[in-house]
């Protein structure tokens, strides 16, 4: 009896089952952003929202809209998992302008989400000295300005 009861054990199929990190960090993400650069620091949006849409197996496309601080796409950005945190990283674009004199600029993306709480930070180089945009889960701290 007690041998039966070892080869069940051992048989288990839950034990070699892959977690998929994209399908555990896709959804849409209500918070709140903090943008700084060089010209100013702490730029505050509340209300806003971020989707994380699954692509493929450990990809994820990214899309962030902010209405002071533009469009946000990262097609094909790579999700990783350590320690049951997700760290999402990838490149793509930032349409953003003022008077209807919009461009498109290169971004960098980077973040982490844990039970689907967390932040991420798009950062555009050559905007504005260097423009840091932060977009994070929850609502705006009451001290945030």
């Amino acid at each position: 009896m007690a041998l039966a009861l070892g080869a069940m054990t051992a048989c288990s199929d839950d034990d070699d089952k892959a977690v998929d990190a994209a399908a555990e960090v896709a959804g849409t993400y209500d918070g709140w952003s903090n943008a700084s650069c060089a010209y100013f620091q702490d730029q505050i949006e509340e209300d806003q929202e971020l989707t994380i849409t699954r692509v493929a197996d450990g990809k994820v496309s990214v899309q962030y809209e902010s209405e002071s601080f533009g469009t946000y796409k990262v097609a094909a950005a790579t999700v990783t998992e350590s320690n049951g945190k997700y760290l999402i990283a990838g490149e793509g674009t930032t349409e953003m302008g003022m008077g209807g004199n919009v461009k498109e600029y290169a971004c960098t993306m980077t973040g982490t989400i844990e039970n689907h709480q967390g932040n991420v930070t798009f950062s555009i180089p050559s905007v504005m000295g260097g423009l840091n945009v932060v977009f994070s889960t929850g609502k705006a701290p009451a001290n945030a300005e």
